[in-house]
């Protein structure tokens, strides 16, 4: 093969100045190349970050304007809920107005009624005008002094008339709606209602539901050439109603015009001159317009550090190849060998740095799936053990069931078999025996005492493992809902009349007779909450109130609200968080009992209301007792002959009678009743220290003759059939210092014996 003839050689001053065009023409196109990809890589991160901001503020401002227009709906729901032709107020204002205005018990009832609702509805004032436009009575603050002139139009054209936020007398910022008094054809007058702003509207309005800097939302309205600030803003809280702006020159309407409706606005500043980007919505049926921003500033800082870097690598990678570049270009004259050996240090240079960066970048995506595995790992970990602590809790209260039972019955055999050895010898009930018999007896007292009040607790337990385990099943069916609530009461008559406390049954008008629900349940509720505010009430009164409300939206369904009051020392506002925690009991407060269970009761019942549908709320203020409120929003009512239980009616004997009426019930108890001579006292002490269950009803028969002590007989055998023999011994020692001041007295009809409880209307 004949040998390669050598490539021709370009002239000297050609072989220098082809390479440096074409090396030139190289770092233009990278740096065009890298610059572009740069350029292209911040818009985008930019166009990204853009759009996050805009889904956010349109997400939470669409949700604000959804609250807003809600409230603002709400405002006429009151007013045509209170105020129209079936309400409460309409008729004692027409009763009222029928009897010459002359009835001040009446007029009086109409103002606490009014005083009520306020409260409850969160009303900052009320006043009510009669049909020629003069004022009645008002309530809290009431200033219609720019507003007068609405009246005489409602009462010639009834209708609801908002009142648009302002400033009062007081310089409060209130909403304030008109609202006509009776039917629409004859109004008997104008009711006035106004909200504080600050307390309902503003919060709405101003709570950011992340993390923000410069975050804000706020109300405008257009004032024909002006645009006012309706609420505080962010950077100037004393902007509401105050702060003012030339309606062409307020930058969010200039640049929305040129927008589509729902995109967000950008480029804009708001009120400081502050770039921003802003979305904008208008709130139904009000001249509101709202307005939600963010600084751009905020808003692109998360592509700071990433441009930053990106910018950082550009600016080396195109030093890096200017400066090889510029040694190329100064060693060409040395020779082409030179700069091919320059051009393959430039390429390792280069292949090193993709290599490193590749290097990092698969270090990162290792360490981030190796988190991510972490923190799933930690999770399913955290799952199983909640789970595993749940299953263990509701197999351990299963098995600790079964040898409870067996000792509790064991315990119940080996009592009746002393009783029965002690009745073969000849025994009476007054003499006990020798002292290991009556030692035996205690311990077995103490063995029953204490094995219900452990299967007490087991049974919360089971409950509570149930209910996070998800797998307490409700029995939802009829049921008669004024019988179940008098039930409640009738079971914590004894408690209360032990401490002397009254207890109220509160039932208003209209109460649904039969209701879908799971009767044990509720009643397990109810029978905590009461329970509980017998226990931390010293003094005073415990009142179970009840009440049901026709759903307009859902025939056949309605919203049932029970309300416990209690008149004891109330619980701190630092511990109301944890009172519905498991194991968390409150301190006692003066005149309250001592704590005792195992603190599930609340925890239990605001799960089962939960499950139910419903909510638990707590108002308590220290000193001035505690309210629990149960709502269950969204119950269904039943036919009554479904109810197994017969609905109470008038001819029921008993404090159920009244249930049928159509007014308020109250069931109460008065003093308690007076008890047997000192030996028969000392006799049921004894009987009930030993647990003695047969040999105290035995006691109660005897003690039941009406020329005795019948009723406190009849709360001492209730004690006994409920197995709980510690509040015998309780009752029987308060008992026992009246019975030694009075011991010679004879043990015949005692006439105060029969106001144990009374049922009034």
């Amino acid at each position: 093969m004949p040998a390669a003839a050598p490539l021709p050689q370009p002239p000297a001053k050609r072989a220098r100045f082809i390479p440096s065009t074409r090396w030139q023409l190289v770092l233009f196109a990278a740096t065009l190349f890298i610059g572009g990809m740069g350029a292209a890589t911040y818009h985008h991160l930019r166009h990204e970050s853009r759009q996050a901001t805009a889904r956010l503020l349109a997400v939470i401002a669409e949700e604000k304007r959804e609250q807003i227009e809600n409230w603002v709906t709400q405002t006429h729901i009151d007013a045509k809920l209170y105020f129209d032709g079936t309400s409460l107020l309409q008729m004692l204002f027409s009763q009222w107005l029928e009897g010459g205005r002359h009835n001040g018990a009446l007029l009086a009832q109409i103002q606490a009624h009014l005083a009520e609702v306020a409260q409850v509805r969160g009303w900052q004032g009320v006043a009510i005008y009669d049909s020629d436009g003069h004022l009645v009575f008002k309530l809290g603050e009431v200033d219609l002094r720019d507003h007068a002139g609405m009246i005489p139009e409602i009462l010639n054209q009834p209708h609801i008339e908002s009142i648009d936020l302002h400033r009062n007398a007081q310089g409060t910022a209130v909403y304030c709606v008109l609202a006509p008094i009776g039917l629409p054809a004859t109004p008997l007058g104008v009711a006035y209602v106004s909200w504080r702003a600050d307390q309902t509207l503003y919060p709405l309005i101003s709570d950011w539901p992340i993390p923000t800097r410069t975050a804000e939302t706020y109300l405008v309205r257009r004032e024909g050439d002006q645009v006012r600030y309706l609420t505080p803003l962010r950077h100037q809280p004393e902007a509401a109603l105050a702060l003012t702006q030339p309606w062409r020159s307020f930058y969010p309407i200039a640049d929305y015009a040129s927008q589509s409706v729902g995109d967000i606005v950008q480029n804009t500043r708001d009120y400081r001159g502050a770039p921003m980007l802003a979305y904008l919505t208008v709130i139904a049926d009000t001249p509101w317009l709202m307005i939600a921003t963010i600084d751009e500033n905020e808003a692109y800082a998360g592509i700071r550090p990433k441009a930053w870097t990106t910018s950082l690598i550009t600016g080396l990678a195109l030093l890096l190849m200017y400066s090889a570049g510029y040694l190329v270009w100064r060693r060409e004259v040395a020779g082409l060998r030179a700069r091919q050996e320059a051009e393959e240090r430039l390429r390792l240079a280069t292949e090193g740095s993709e290599r490193e960066l590749e290097r990092y970048r698969q270090h990162l995506e290792e360490l981030v799936r190796s988190r991510t595995l972490e923190l799933i790992e930690a999770r399913d970990a955290a799952v199983a053990a909640n789970r595993a602590k749940s299953d263990f809790l509701a197999h351990m209260t299963h098995e600790l069931r079964t040898p409870l039972h067996a000792i509790l019955g064991f315990a119940e055999i080996l009592a009746k078999m002393e009783d029965q050895d002690r009745d073969l010898v000849g025994q009476s009930t007054r003499d006990w025996g020798d002292e290991a018999g009556r030692s035996r007896r205690k311990l077995y007292a103490h063995i029953q005492r204490n094995g219900r009040h452990l299967l007490a607790l087991v049974n919360d337990i089971l409950d509570l493992s149930r209910l996070e385990r998800g797998r307490l099943t409700l029995e939802v069916r009829p049921a008669a809902l004024p019988t179940l609530l008098h039930e409640c009461v009738d079971d914590l008559i004894p408690l209360a009349t032990n401490k002397g406390l009254a207890l109220h049954l509160e039932i208003t008008p209209g109460l649904a007779p039969c209701v879908q629900v799971d009767r044990r349940r509720l009643q397990q509720v109810l029978n905590n909450l009461l329970g509980n505010a017998i226990k931390f009430t010293g003094q005073g009164e415990v009142r179970l109130q009840a009440a049901t409300t026709p759903d307009p939206t859902t025939p056949g369904q309605l919203a049932l609200c029970l309300t416990v009051v209690d008149t004891g020392s109330g619980i701190p506002v630092a511990a109301q968080d944890q009172i519905f925690d498991a194991f968390v009991q409150a301190a006692p407060g003066p005149g309250a009992s001592a704590p005792q269970g195992s603190g599930l009761g609340l925890a239990i019942s605001r799960q089962l209301v939960r499950q139910m549908g419903g909510e638990i709320s707590l108002d308590s203020k220290p000193g001035q007792g505690s309210r629990f409120t149960l709502t269950l929003p969204a119950v269904s009512l039943s036919d009554p002959a479904d109810c197994h239980e017969s609905p109470t009616t008038d001819d029921d004997a008993g404090p159920r009678r009244t249930v049928g009426r159509p007014t308020p019930v109250t069931t109460a108890v008065g003093p308690p009743p007076a008890p047997p001579p000192l030996p028969a006292l000392a006799e049921l002490r004894e009987l009930a220290d030993l647990g003695r269950t047969t040999r105290i009803e035995d006691w109660c028969r005897y003690w039941a003759a009406p020329a005795r002590r019948p009723a406190f007989s009849a709360q001492v055998l209730k004690l006994a059939h409920e197995f709980d023999h510690g509040r015998i011994i309780a009752l029987v020692d308060e008992r026992l210092s009246e019975s030694l001041l009075d011991s010679d007295r004879d043990t015949g009809p005692d006439p105060d014996t029969d106001a144990t409880s009374q049922t009034r209307v």
